[in-house]
């Protein structure tokens, strides 16, 4: 600023700027409108002439005029004290806007308040994107467990939902490596180092792991590591969100042995209490078709003593069901179809044996003809 400009000379280059980039608004010490320049008029909607005179309320929406902390903002602006933040305001339209604003008591020669100056901007957008982003955070906060760790994977914090899945409290985990939770097997694996590699430089991970709780049971998990960057562009630190799959990566790892089980004739097995939750729907159904199956294969293998292709097909179905498993396992309305898969082969199996037996016959009475 030249040295020549005199101090009138500046404060009017300085009103004259924020004027340019700012809302502003003047109110007398009992906060009736004086003037408003054409930023305030735009954001509002109002014209001088309609605001002119009137009092501050009539940006207001009636249940926050009606607040003690709007009572107790103009008690320290006409006491002289300077006040900021963002403030929910009414557009003419009656529209909900919001403002960053900075209200500026102004005192005459004898110290006394006499003119309160406000200067905004319209943050109304920024404020909807965060409060949409905060109750999205909060959805996620109580429907997943979630944990954050540093690029290294040392643990930061993480909420309830993850502290009641693996047994800890926070103070036990906070400071710590990710490697807690980790089989011992698989923590000294090179693929785990290159795991936090790649979060590090960024690479977003998704999948179904296999981790320990505090007792060191085994609890499987489906999740996402997702790096988050800061204004540099730098990973800071790593997201967690997951949700515990225990109950279903049993039922499936169940269902497999089980398959290959009857795959390979033990009829008798059963799916037992490791089954349990919202598959044990599953664990009936499979234990009433291998019972139903199991008695249809002694009937038919009863009735006609060349019928070992009737248990390789059996296997074979058997053993297919097995490997796909994981894919069935996707949701209980596909596992039952492959569970009734199996029994529908078998049905069809034993019409066909039927068919050759009563073939067999009518050819042997032909014969004795």
């Amino acid at each position: 600023m030249p040295q020549s400009m005199n101090s009138a000379a500046m404060d009017r280059a300085l009103i004259d700027a924020a004027n340019r980039s700012l809302a502003v608004i003047y109110f007398d010490a009992d906060s009736t409108i004086l003037h408003a320049n054409d930023a305030f008029l735009a954001a509002t909607g109002y014209s001088l002439e309609e605001i002119q005179g009137q009092k501050r309320r009539i940006f207001m929406h009636p249940e926050d005029a009606a607040m003690p902390d709007y009572a107790a903002l103009w008690e320290d602006l006409r006491a002289g004290v300077r006040r900021d933040g963002e403030i929910r305001r009414k557009h003419k339209n009656g529209a909900e806007m919001w403002l960053s604003a900075t209200y500026s008591p102004v005192r005459d020669e004898n110290g006394n308040v006499t003119t309160i100056v406000k200067l905004a901007r319209d943050v109304t957008d920024t404020k909807h994107a965060r409060v949409e982003a905060a109750a999205v955070f909060d959805t996620l906060n109580r429907s997943l467990a979630r944990i954050e760790f540093d690029p290294e994977g040392t643990i930061r914090t993480a909420n309830d939902n993850f502290l009641a899945a693996m047994g800890y409290n926070l103070n036990e985990i906070v400071g710590r490596h990710h490697r807690i939770f980790m089989p011992p097997e698989d923590a000294e694996k090179p693929e785990y180092r290159h795991f936090w590699q790649t979060l590090a430089a960024g690479e977003f991970s998704r999948g179904e792991y296999r981790r320990l709780d505090k007792r060191g049971n085994s609890i499987w998990i489906s999740a996402t590591y997702n790096p988050v960057r800061d204004a540099r562009g730098e990973v800071y630190k790593i997201l967690k969100l997951a949700t515990d799959i225990t109950e279903r990566k049993d039922a499936e790892n169940a269902l497999i042995d089980a398959l290959m089980d009857v795959a390979s004739g033990r009829m008798e097995t059963r799916l037992g209490e490791s089954v349990r939750g919202e598959y044990a729907e599953l664990r009936t159904m499979f234990n009433q078709t291998v019972e139903d199956l199991a008695g249809r294969l002694r009937a038919v293998m009863k009735g006609s003593k060349r019928m070992g292709w009737i248990a390789d097909a059996v296997s074979d179905n058997a053993t297919n069901l097995a490997s796909k498993t994981e894919e069935q396992m996707e949701a209980l309305a596909g596992t039952s179809a492959a569970i009734s898969a199996i029994s529908q082969e078998i049905v069809s199996t034993d019409e066909s044996a039927q068919d050759v037996d009563r073939q067999a016959k009518l050819t042997a009475e032909k014969s004795k003809r």
